[in-house]
Order: structure tokens, then C-alpha cells, then sequence
């Protein structure tokens, strides 16, 4: 997006021969949400537990004993034994997580091109040659001098530093606009001495005041995965949230008007770009949470190889690659309808055997969809186990045949795949799991592999004989750290393709895609270049580090966009339906909670367009008759003309149909066939 100039800075640039610019929080931003979230990734980096603290402590003494003086990078780690170690990595850290700023960038650019004078100034401990190497990578060059506290002995705080630029250049105090984040020493300070000056707001507190969730997010969670995750989002969005204001004198500071800034971050000009920005802001976060806990758990035990499952495994596997690309992995089918027929199987061999009601469903299912069972038969529930395996043995033609057809055209995928032959410990990924029916079917054909389940959740009332048999991990203990809203999490993590139909040794064969599920296939590929650029930034800072693998921040963080969506997520979240179930024929909003909520204390204005925005019930008056009504759920829509219904549109399993006057049906639309 192109970066615009308040006109209020221009037309001072031009009044002014020389600019000078602050640094840190000016020209250059950090991917943390604080400072002193550097010491706490060196301290995680180094695996030196209470790091952090002793580095705070050290400055503090360091400063106490300068006596006003700056202090340098050598005097902090002189104080409290910090070694050698710790002072290179705090470099590289830093180093990590400095950034251009884009919109301060413009004004140096612009400053540039007019032929202004440009100087540099800092209060900083750390070394000038340090930040001069860092400015230049970030694209910053031509100043006429750089000039950092901890070497010039003066600090902008105190004044001393300003004076000494002034004598330096030869340049009169009329003569120079600085340009700062800081209120006291980049604003206040300047004034003193006859300088001029132009408060650019932090962008993290811009973009707090605009997002109330990124400040719930700090003010309720001061862990290092909240601190970066907060830090990254600010970084990629700094470009979009910019405020500058310029101050005239001291007493304007409190008074200033906002009225001459930049363009607001969260700008939506189409969908590409919401989706995107969903993807970086939310989906990427959670996910690459996720991710990190996976890494963790399969670096801690080292296993041979990470499976993950489809279709909640799809952008885990490529998250996974890029978090830790030392252990294989592989995205892999392990269908329900397979599963059903190895309990059919089993359940034909052997009266001991259980056969599940789910398993009878998927079974009717699946040879209804194959052609192998007349569609008379309806998936419908079985209470008696023995009564389902005598329909099983009675009343399907040839079952065995195509049960053992299904199985061997399992083991040749596997084989294809190059998974028939794994040995050793090995993960298998998935969200959520009920019964674990993947672990279950790869413990089944994998013989020679210890297969472990690793999971986000798994419900609190799963069978107890099925956890015992399956070996597992879960990222979210149940009844802690609890989702408001799961479906958001499937939706974010399923993969951009209908469920699978069949599996051969050739290919996979998906079922047709129903109406929803078109919608969100175009959506998701703008919404996983997000994921992916979010996890690149964290990559960028963390290295082979799992920072981010805090379940309690991650949640909170996907809690809050439930909690407090905006209106554009409300806008575009509106046409989202998710499967509720296993075979994707019942479909819900997967924003439910919004459409259930009941604002009663909103102005009226903004009821009417969150209301009208979402499509809840929603009444236009005229005077006091009210000329149309609209009426939203999950199966049907009517509209209203002087209260009398004129239109109704029914959602069906296989598609829409419209009815005039609510009784007459005049079109219907066929989205799906199976």
C-alpha cells in the first residue's frame, strides 16, 4: 500500500534545511510487543533460565553508577558476571528482530529527494557500528551523521545532545525539525533549545487503540509467545497504522487534534486482502502455535517421522517443514470409510469384535456411494451391536468382497506413499479425535511402526479402554485453555478440498464439492499465504526455537477474535458455513455465537449494521409499519413486504429452493450431488 505524508510534516520538512531522526520506534521497529522482550528470547535461546532479570538488573546498576551519564553495552555486561555469550546473542537478537519502518522510511525518502540535510540521533547502549550496520540493511543511507548517547557521552533526554549536534553542523536551532517517538526526549525536549519537532506515535499503540484485542491480548498476557505474536502482527501491519502529529510548543502535546494522519491499519479494500489479513493476524498465530508444540514434542522424543492427517492436517504439514525440517513428514488419507470396513471385517470374523454405530453409518454410507447397496438403505442409529453385525451378515450381497477390495486398495496407497515399510516411533497429527480412528487405522496397517497420536484436543468423555490403547499428547487439556469456538479452528485448519470419496493405488477421489465448501476453497489460499507469512516473520526471529508454543496465549488470542469481532469480520465471516458433522450434510454458520448474540446497549446505527451486515432479524421501519423484514438461519430466509411474507428461501442437503408467498416453490438450485 502506498504510504501518503501527513501534509502538516511535508510542509515543515520544506521550512527546514536539516532533519534529524530518532531511531528505535522510528526509523526502526522491533517484532516484539516491548524492549526487554529481547533479554527474555536470549534467555530462551540460551536455555539460561533468569537471564532476563539479571539483564534488567545489570542495566539498572549500570545506570546507577553512571551517575546520568549514558551507559554502553560493555558497562551492562561488566555488571552481575553476564558472560561473553550472552552478549553476542543479544546482538543477534536484536538483529533478528529490528525492522525498516515503512512509513518513517517515506519520510526519510522524501527528506532525500527535496535535499535535506539528514542526522541521525539516538539514546541507545548499544554500539554505533551495531545500528549503522543494521540501518543500512534496512535501506536507510546518505546521512550526514549518525550520533548514538553511549558514545557521545550526552543523551537527548538531558539535552546535552541536541547542543552538541547544533555545534557540530554549525546549524541554528530554526534550522532543524527533529522527528521522534519519544514525548519527553524526542518532543519536549527539542523545544528547550529552540528545535522544532515532530512526534511520530508508536505504532503498536496505534494499533492498540484501533484493535482493543491487541491490548486485551498484552494486558492479560505478558508471556514471550503473546509479547511476539503481538510484535510480529505489529510489524507486518506498521505500514497501514501509522499516526504522526506535529507539536508546537510543549503545552500542545495533550491538545493536539488527530485530524492530519495516516491511513488506519485495518483497511479492507477487498477480500483478498481480509483474508490475508485474517490469515497473518489470527489463523497464522494459532496454527503456527500448534506447530511449535508438534515440533517440541517430536524433537523431545524423536520420532522417525510426523504424519500428518487429512484433511486437518494440510497446512500443519507445511508449517512443520518450516519449524523443524530435521524430522520427515508426510500429509497422509486415513478415511473414515476404511476404518468401517476393518470393523465390518472384524466384526464378520469374530462375535468378540465391537462395530460401532458410526462404523455402521460410514459402512451403509460408502456402499450406497459405490454402487454396491440399493439407496433404500438409510444410515440410521442401531442401538444393539448384535443387531447390526446380523444386518451385516445377512442382508449386504458379497460384503466380504468389496470390504477386502477397499482394504487392499488401502495398503496400496500406503505402499505407494512409501509408509508400508516405517519402523520405529512415529507421530500421527491430527485436531481433534472422538475415537481415535487414524491412530487406530495406522496402528492397523503400519505394523512395524509405535505409532503416538499427537492432538490439539481430545474430548474430556472418550473411552477410557481407547485412551489406554492409543499413546497420546494433547496441546489442549480439556477444560483448560477451552476454545469459544472449535468450528473456527476446523475451518481454519481443513484443507482446501472436498472429503475424500475413494482411495486407489492411482489416485484419491474426493466427493463433489458442496456450495460451502466452493466458497472456502477461493477463500483459503489468501488466507494460507497469511499463515505462511506469518510463520516466516516468527522463523525470521526464532530460528529452530518454539516460543510460540503457549497454549494459554494461543487460545486466549482465538477467543478474543470470537469475543470481539469487528465489523469487517463480521462482514466477510457472514457467507462462512462449516460441516457440523462427520459426512458434511449438516452445515451451521461457523460464526454461530455472532449471529446468536443480542446487542441491547448499541446506538441504533451501529445495531443496524451489524445487524443488517450479518443478516440477523432485522426489521426497517416506516413510521410505525414495518416495510420488510428479514429473517436468518441456518435453513431458511424470508423476506417481508408490509409484513406480509413474499419469499422464502429454504437451504436443502442438495441445494437452495425459493417458494413464492412461502408456500409455492418457484426455483430451486441443485449445488450438490450425492
Amino acid at each position: 500500500m502506498d504510504i501518503s505524508i501527513p501534509s502538516s510534516l511535508k510542509e515543515n520538512i520544506d521550512k527546514h534545511a536539516v532533519i534529524s531522526f530518532d531511531v528505535f520506534d522510528t526509523l526502526l521497529i522491533r517484532k516484539v510487543a516491548e524492549p526487554h522482550d529481547v533479554f527474555r528470547l536470549v534467555e530462551q535461546n540460551l536455555n539460561q533460565v533468569g537471564f532476563a532479570r539479571e539483564r534488567i538488573e545489570a542495566e539498572e546498576l549500570a545506570r546507577k553508577l553512571a551517575q546520568g551519564r549514558e551507559v554502553t553495552f560493555e558497562e551492562i555486561y561488566s555488571q552481575r558476571n553476564l558472560n561473553r555469550a550472552s552478549m553476542k546473542m543479544e546482538l543477534d537478537v536484536e538483529r533478528s528482530v529490528l525492522c525498516v519502518n515503512p512509513t518513517i522510511k517515506k519520510v526519510w525518502d522524501y527528506c532525500r529527494k527535496t535535499g535535506r540535510r539528514l542526522l541521525i540521533i539516538s539514546d541507545m547502549y548499544l554500539p554505533k557500528d551495531f545500528i549503522e550496520v543494521v540501518l543500512r540493511r534496512e535501506g536507510y543511507d546518505g546521512w550526514e551523521g549518525l550520533y548514538v548517547s553511549s558514545e557521545m557521552g550526552d543523551t537527548k533526554g538531558e539535552g546535552g545532545l541536541y547542543a552538541k549536534i547544533l555545534e557540530i553542523h554549525k546549524v541554528k536551532p530554526s534550522e532543524l525539525l527533529h522527528i521522534g517517538d519519544n514525548e519527553w526526549s524526542d518532543a519536549k525536549k527539542p523545544l528547550e533549545y529552540g528545535i522544532n519537532s515532530f512526534l511520530y506515535e508508536r505504532s503498536l499503540k496505534t494499533l492498540i487503540s484501533d484493535d482493543q484485542r491487541i491490548f486485551r491480548q498484552l494486558s492479560e498476557d505478558d508471556s514471550l509467545a503473546s509479547h511476539l505474536m503481538v510484535g510480529v502482527i505489529n510489524a507486518k501491519f506498521n505500514s497501514l497504522n501509522p499516526v504522526g502529529r506535529f507539536i508546537n510548543n510543549v503545552n500542545d502535546l495533550n491538545e493536539v487534534s488527530r485530524r492530519d494522519i495516516l491511513p488506519q491499519w485495518p483497511l479492507i479494500n477487498d477480500e483478498v486482502s481480509y483474508w490475508s489479513k485474517f490469515g497473518f493476524m489470527f489463523a497464522g498465530p494459532s496454527t503456527t502455535g500448534f506447530v511449535s508444540w508438534i515440533t517440541k514434542i517430536a524433537q523431545k522424543h524423536k520420532f522417525k517421522k510426523v504424519l500428518f492427517v487429512g484433511r486437518d492436517g494440510y497446512i500443519l504439514t507445511k508449517l512443520f517443514e518450516l519449524f523443524c525440517p530435521a524430522i520427515p513428514c508426510q500429509y497422509i488419507y486415513a478415511p473414515r470409510y476404511v476404518r468401517a470396513m476393518c470393523a465390518a471385517r472384524n466384526a464378520l470374523d469374530s462375535d468378540e469384535a465391537s462395530f460401532k454405530d458410526t462404523d455402521f453409518e460410514t459402512l451403509v454410507d460408502t456402499f450406497i456411494n459405490k454402487g454396491w447397496l440399493s439407496d433404500n438403505w438409510q444410515s440410521v442409529i442401531i442401538d444393539s451391536e448384535a443387531e447390526r453385525k446380523k444386518i451385516l451378515r445377512t442382508k449386504f450381497d458379497n460384503v466380504r468382497e468389496h470390504i477386502d477390495e477397499v482394504i487392499k486398495d488401502y495398503c496400496d496407497y500406503l505402499q505407494k506413499s512409501g509408509l508400508s515399510q516405517l519402523s520405529g516411533r512415529i507421530a500421527v497429527v491430527d485436531s481433534c479425535t472422538i475415537n481415535f480412528s487414524s491412530q487406530k487405522l495406522l496402528t492397523q496397517f503400519l505394523l512395524k511402526a509405535q505409532i503416538e497420536g499427537l492432538y490439539w484436543v481430545i474430548p474430556q468423555d472418550i473411552s477410557t479402554d481407547d485412551s489406554r490403547a492409543c499413546p497420546c499428547e494433547t496441546f489442549q487439556s480439556e477444560g483448560k485453555h477451552q476454545i469459544e469456538n472449535w468450528n473456527l479452528m476446523e475451518w481454519v485448519m481443513t484443507a482446501p478440498n472436498p472429503g475424500v470419496f475413494y482411495i486407489t493405488k492411482e489416485k484419491v477421489q474426493f466427493n463433489p464439492s458442496h456450495y460451502n465448501e466452493s466458497i472456502r476453497n477461493q477463500i483459503y489460499p489468501m488466507m494460507e499465504k497469511g499463515i505462511l507469512d506469518f510463520a516466516d516473520e516468527l522463523q525470521s526471529i526464532l530460528g529452530g526455537q518454539t516460543a510460540i508454543a503457549n497454549v494459554q496465549s494461543i487460545v486466549r488470542w482465538i477467543n478474543l477474535f470470537c469475543k470481539l469481532p469487528r465489523l469487517e469480520d463480521r462482514k466477510y465471516f457472514s457467507v462462512i458455513q462449516h460441516a457440523s458433522d462427520a459426512a458434511s450434510k449438516k452445515w451451521a454458520p461457523c460464526m454461530q455465537c455472532w449471529e446468536e448474540e443480542i446487542s441491547s446497549n448499541n446506538p441504533l446505527l451501529e445495531r443496524l449494521v451489524r445487524k443488517v451486515t450479518m443478516g440477523e432479524n432485522t426489521r426497517w421501519f416506516f413510521g410505525s409499519i414495518p416495510i420488510a423484514r428479514v429473517k436468518n438461519r441456518s435453513w431458511k430466509k424470508r423476506w417481508y413486504v408490509l409484513g406480509i411474507p413474499v419469499l422464502e428461501r429454504r437451504v436443502l442437503t442438495d441445494g437452495y429452493q425459493f417458494r413464492l408467498f412461502r408456500l409455492i416453490p418457484i426455483l430451486k438450485l441443485q449445488c450438490i450431488t450425492r
